[in-house]
């Protein structure tokens, strides 16, 4: 459609803007969708009667289009008008009620007379309907009419009005909830579904008795929401006596109760259940289709502590190759409270290819502190193809900690992979031994990744040793740039009497990587020599040089530095360099800056980042209370 066109339309439409709804509809039904889109707009503009009602009308509209956009607009509209008309629609067609009920969940709030009146519609799907729509409002107001709702003559609606009070967390309720637990089976469900979502212990006296009262699914619900609402252990004994008679299916409910009570309640329970009857219930919870049950399961096995439940639970482990890092977890802690290291170090030599059960099994033997699997983990460490087990391997290894065991972190330290050398280097640091400071250094020399060489750097300043400090000069005069740019590193770290006389003797290094680690390093230390060095620095041929030189210069926070920072590195050519400046004077609150900014903000020559940049660092300027930090 061209422009004049739909121009000649809207004026046309305007004029018929006072009409009824239904001329309105006639004429939109001749036109494009585009257009029955743009004139519903301009209806929502007048939200009159007879504009909302098209509206409404227009949720049937042939084009998806023009749907959604009726939509948008009775949602921005919202009043109890729009209310009383999308609620008289729940009887309509599928696709139509969905999208009334889609609106009335955004908006029933502003409207919630009219909806409490529908509750008394003679028809039961319409006030299940409104009972559903108030479960998702968190509006203590429809609290009341759901607790009537709860002796509705329709079992539907009592079922619906009960799961509502539940998830609104109406505790106040729980006397009406319960008194359903006598009502028809999918009633009493929905009940005891809606006590366990409202965590309240005082609703366990209502579910005990369905223990050995309740049909089979009742009873299994029962059992559930017991799970979920007792945390000291008072059901325990009562679930113990059923698990004697009970079916495979409520069996594994009562497994996953009792093991979340037990987790809560400090309890002797395990150690004197009836193994040979509790192994077999184990054994079919784990295999249970739910996830919860699952794991509750294997928890199970580690309390139980049966010498069958660590191959049960490796078995399983194959068959599901478990991922998620909360599912490992459990079944490394299951593994670890059983205690059968024969079991896992027969799987590591026995070249099992299953990574995610090796993973289990590397860190289970790690959290035992087992001696005897050091020689296996070594094997892992140095045989496995995937780089993050051998990294667990390393990690296994630490935890163990005898001297077999650090030797062989030792050796990681030349694994193929950076991360695994990282781990390594990491986990000898932590031990603090001088032989492994020396170590440090001689794999410094040989260290060609530079994030490791960085690590083994912050290793080494944690020691604070003689012997690291001894070797520093070295470091600074060796023929590799990296080892300077390393020993420069290290004395910037360590910050030591001495360190700076260094540093000083170094600056000219022919190397920009050794110079721009000389500069972060001098921003330690507090001395008119140092200032004038980063001053020099700021004039360096490189950019990251002149950067390192201006966040040590901030980091002086003196006048002088400030002056400095502001008439050159404001006019330095990278860009870079200066956004970085530009977000410290920011961040510092340096008033004297604010001219020089507000320059560079209103220049047109200046790119966008840096014109953003600067006004940015103004609004921080002018918003700071009293004398900013950074300023002078």
């Amino acid at each position: 459609m061209s422009c004049r066109d739909v121009a000649m339309s809207r004026s046309s439409f305007v004029m018929k803007e006072l009409m009824s709804a239904t001329t309105i509809l006639e004429d939109l039904h001749r036109c494009t969708a585009e257009v029955r889109r743009e004139r519903l707009s301009q209806l929502a503009e007048d939200p009159v009667p007879e504009h909302i009602d098209v509206l409404v009308a227009s949720l049937r509209d042939e084009n998806p289009g023009v749907q959604q956009a009726a939509v948008n607009h009775l949602v921005r509209i919202g009043d109890d008008a729009v209310v009383r008309r999308l609620l008289a629609l729940l009887r309509d067609t599928p696709s139509v009620r969905n999208m009334a009920v889609e609106i009335l969940d955004q908006i029933v709030g502003n409207g919630l007379e009219p909806a409490l009146r529908v509750l008394e519609s003679p028809d039961p799907n319409i006030r299940k309907f409104v009972v559903d729509m108030f479960a998702r409002q968190s509006d203590q107001r429809v609290i009341e009419p759901l607790l009537r709702s709860l002796t509705d003559p329709d079992s539907n609606v009592r079922a619906a009005a009960a799961e509502a009070l539940g998830v609104l967390q109406a505790h106040h309720a729980i006397p009406a909830i319960g008194r359903l637990l006598q009502d028809e089976e999918w009633v009493a469900f929905s009940a005891i579904t809606a006590l366990k979502n409202l965590g309240d212990s005082t609703a366990l006296p209502l579910l005990v008795p369905l223990l050995e009262q309740g049909t089979p699914m009742i009873c299994y619900a029962a059992v559930g929401a017991i799970g979920v609402l007792d945390r000291t252990g008072a059901c325990l004994e009562r679930l113990m006596r059923l698990s004697e008679t009970a079916s495979p299916e409520l069996g594994s409910a009562i497994v996953e109760s009792v093991v979340a009570i037990t987790e809560c309640a400090p309890s002797d329970l395990w150690s004197r259940v009836n193994q040979q009857r509790w192994l077999p219930m184990l054994e079919a919870a784990l295999h249970d289709p739910d996830d919860t049950i699952s794991l509750a399961a294997v928890k199970g096995f580690g309390r139980l502590k049966h010498p069958a439940g660590a191959t049960l639970i490796l078995e399983w482990c194959r068959t599901i190759s478990p991922t998620e890092p909360n599912v490992i977890e459990v079944v490394v802690s299951a593994l670890a409270d059983l205690g059968d290291s024969e079991s896992m170090i027969r799987l590591l030599t026995g070249g099992e290819r299953c990574e995610p059960l090796v993973s289990i099994v590397v860190q289970a033997l790690g959290r035992m502190k087992c001696r005897q699997a050091v020689h296996a983990l070594i094997g892992v460490r140095v045989g496995h193809v995937n780089w993050d087990i051998r990294r667990l391997a390393v990690v296994a290894l630490a935890e163990i900690g005898t001297p077999d065991a650090v030797e062989g972190i030792r050796h990681a330290v030349d694994d193929a992979t950076g991360y695994v050398r990282c781990e390594a280097i990491r986990r000898l640091g932590a031990f603090k031994r001088p032989a492994d400071m020396q170590w440090f250094l001689h794999r410094l020399h040989e260290e060609r990744y530079e994030d490791v060489r960085d690590l083994l750097i912050a290793m080494l300043a944690e020691s604070t040793s003689e012997d690291v400090i001894a070797a520093i000069p070295g470091l600074l005069q060796d023929a590799k740039p990296e080892l300077r740019a390393a020993g420069a590193r290290l004395v910037g770290l360590l910050a030591y009497d001495g360190g700076l006389e260094l540093l000083l003797r170094v600056c000219n290094d022919s190397e920009w990587t050794v110079r721009q680690r000389i500069m972060e390093a001098l921003g330690r230390y507090r001395d008119r020599r140092v200032e004038h060095e980063l001053l020099f620095g700021l004039s360096d041929d490189h950019e990251k040089v002149r950067l390192a030189a201006v966040s040590s210069l901030a980091e002086q926070n003196t006048p002088e530095a400030w002056r400095a920072l502001i008439a050159l590195g404001l006019r330095d050519p990278d860009i870079w360099v200066r956004y970085r400046l530009i977000e410290r004077f920011g961040s510092s609150q340096v008033r004297e800056a604010f001219v020089p900014l507000t320059r560079i903000a209103e220049s047109p020559e200046e790119p966008d980042l840096i014109r953003r940049a600067a006004a940015e660092a103004v609004q921080r300027i002018v918003a700071g209370d009293g004398r900013p930090e950074g300023g002078f």
